[in-house]
């Protein structure tokens, strides 16, 4: 049985791959969320494929789409016990919300994720105001 970790700043997974006797390779689905991003800012998330297998991860391939940009260091095989990570940026390019893809395919399991960050014109007045002290009385 083949064991695979896909880790992220926010998210952490480790799944089993079934045998090789399974009709369909199986895909695992998640959601990583960047968050309120100030208009024409970003933010970046790092993301880790760990081979936890002892035999050799073949037919790696990342992609993504939409308003998230990214480099890797995948190769498009992994040994066993080997990891490359991959850094996801989120440009909030316009005001609103923002959405995209990552699909991440091996040979034993596929990851699909949805991607979304918010882009905010002001931030700052998303935050409370500040508490007012106590004057000094005299």
């Amino acid at each position: 049985m083949k064991l695979i970790t896909l880790l992220a700043t926010t998210l952490l997974l480790s799944v089993s791959a079934y045998s090789a006797e399974a009709p369909q390779k199986p895909v695992e689905k998640g959601y990583i969320d960047f968050g309120l991003v100030p208009y024409h800012g970003q933010r970046t998330q790092v993301l880790t494929l760990t081979n936890n297998a002892e035999e050799p991860l073949t037919d790696i391939s990342l992609k993504i789409n939409g308003d998230f940009y990214m480099k890797h260091n995948c190769p498009s095989t992994l040994q066993a016990k080997e990891a490359c990570k991959a850094k996801i940026t989120f440009w909030a390019t316009r005001e609103g919300g923002h959405y995209g893809r990552l699909k991440v395919t091996t040979s034993a399991k596929d990851y699909h994720y949805e991607l979304y960050g918010y882009g905010d014109r002001d931030p700052v007045g998303h935050l409370p105001p500040p508490p007012i002290p106590n004057p000094p009385r005299p």
